[in-house]
């Protein structure tokens, strides 16, 4: 069973002050002596006459600012520095002249909420006064802006962060299908529930910006004129924390894998998989080497194969990716595989599978081939009794089945193979869509690619019964969306494919 936490809001930066209230005079020169008596900004705290950060946050912008008062003969020289758990971390410039001036110290540290900030002065020359009010005080603010613009994509509407993390798998003993002389390679991304609060996001393609040029512009090429450019994918970032930390507080975890449509990336599944990681589940996308338009490992990029599409192709295309899917499953549980604790937190007894076009075949496939595959969601794949590997359409599956399809679409081999289904079906129809609908290139691209249906209800309908179907058979949770049709989502329509 899994332990629901309750719902963690995404940090926003709080920034925190004090103010010194009276004054105090110096001595000593020139050793340095710290300044005390402060008051609080509201909403912050001091501690040992220093400053406790509000938020704990790397790149804070720290700033001391100290006023002081002087002879009007005499010059006084004062020199401000910087403290963080009684270490000195900067020293600013020394401020020289009469009368009242003031010295300053700026400092940017990555702050834990423990620390503590305080300041130290040293004077040569006049004796100075450290003055009270306004003019003197030390406060935090937010970090500096260096976040990269996000991909267009909505934000997961779950109640935990999400980590992402790149898996990349090399199954000894298995030739690859493509080249016969190569071990194959899998390539993976995760996502997962995350103790993060801050740190670098995840790039939607990848993090190397060479590499993530050519999978965009070979991306656009797969789709001709309606496929999304280049320019709105480089560069862009995700809302998932990249290698963040994962959170054990939630039990384990149900899995569900996705699998994208023919000579897709499986980037184009971002959307729909940090939703449900922002659910609590462990969700890992699997590319498709030599079918995707690019793959990448850390030290090559694959592309697509160039021969010709013929039935035997498109079967050891199909074949490769049900043998990814299983060797996946193989090793979930795998430290030496899925690292950083990812295998410690799913429950490999709760698996699930999801994909696109031939991609959701493909998780049909994989649920008729092996039971460990609890459950399987088909978006808009097609069904067919010859041209592909057919032996779910022959053998049947025994698993949970969602067919989750674009807006008049029929199939003549759909009443034969759902004789086969002996799990709950559940055959269901999303208005004014296309093919592309049920994927991120509903944002990313022109409407050619994704119907009339506006991308915002595009998504929501699909993460609603997307996640009723997982949270009903993985997590086992009554799912009254998923008994028939329901007023919030009138774009869907139920047994429409007979």
């Amino acid at each position: 069973m899994i332990v629901q936490a309750p719902t963690i809001p995404i940090p926003v930066f709080v920034p925190a002050g004090i103010t010194k209230w009276n004054t105090q005079p110096l001595s000593g020169s020139p050793n340095y002596a710290q300044i005390v008596s402060w008051t609080t900004d509201p909403g912050s705290a001091s501690d040992s006459n220093g400053l406790k950060p509000n938020s704990a946050s790397p790149g804070t912008v720290i700033t001391a600012s100290v006023s002081w008062s002087g002879s009007s003969v005499v010059n006084s020289a004062v020199t401000v520095r910087l403290l963080i758990n009684n270490v000195v971390v900067a020293t600013g410039d020394t401020t020289t002249g009469k009368n009242t001036q003031v010295s300053s110290c700026t400092f940017t540290a990555d702050l834990q909420l423990s620390d503590v900030i305080k300041v130290q002065v040293s004077y040569t020359g006049f004796a100075p006064t450290v003055n009270a009010g306004s003019g003197t005080y030390i406060r935090t603010s937010a970090p500096a802006s260096t976040v990269e613009p996000e991909v267009n994509l909505p934000a997961p509407t779950g109640p935990y962060r999400i980590g992402a993390q790149d898996v990349f798998l090399t199954q000894t003993g298995r030739s690859d299908p493509f080249v016969p002389a190569n071990t194959r390679r899998i390539s993976t991304t995760v996502w997962y529930p995350t103790t993060a609060s801050f740190g670098r996001m995840a790039r939607y393609l990848s993090e190397v910006s060479a590499t993530e040029t050519t999978m965009a512009t070979k991306d656009q090429a797969t789709h001709a004129s309606g496929g999304p450019a280049p320019a709105v994918m480089v560069g862009k970032v995700t809302h998932s924390f990249l290698n963040a930390p994962v959170r054990t507080d939630l039990g384990l975890l149900p899995v569900v894998m996705y699998s994208p449509g023919l000579n897709v990336g499986k980037e184009h599944g971002t959307a729909i998989c940090e939703e449900l990681a922002s659910y609590g589940y462990v969700v890992i996308s699997i590319a498709c080497n030599y079918e995707s338009p690019a793959t990448e490992f850390p030290d090559a990029l694959y592309f697509t194969d160039t021969r010709t599409e013929t039935p035997a192709i498109r079967d050891m295309k199909l074949y490769a990716r049900i043998d990814d899917a299983r060797y996946v499953m193989d090793k979930l549980t795998d430290p030496a595989v899925f690292g950083n604790g990812i295998a410690g937190l799913v429950d490999a007894s709760k698996v699930g599978m999801m994909g696109h076009s031939n991609g959701g075949w493909t998780a049909i496939e994989v649920a008729a081939h092996d039971a460990r595959l609890k459950c399987c969601l088909d978006y808009d794949g097609q069904f067919t009794s010859s041209g592909q590997v057919n032996y779910a359409f022959n053998n049947g599956v025994d698993q949970p089945l969602m067919a989750f399809i674009e807006q008049g679409i029929t199939s003549a081999d759909w009443s034969a193979f759902k004789s086969r289904i002996r799990g709950p079906l559940y055959q269901i129809e999303l208005a004014g869509s296309k093919h592309y609908a049920f994927t991120d290139l509903v944002s990313l691209a022109d409407s050619s690619l994704s119907g009339t249906i506006t991308p915002a209800r595009a998504h929501i309908c699909c993460r609603a019964y997307t996640r009723a179907f997982f949270d009903k058979h993985l997590k086992g949770s009554a799912q009254v969306l998923l008994d028939g049709p329901s007023g919030t989502y009138p774009e869907v329509s139920f047994n429409t494919l007979g």
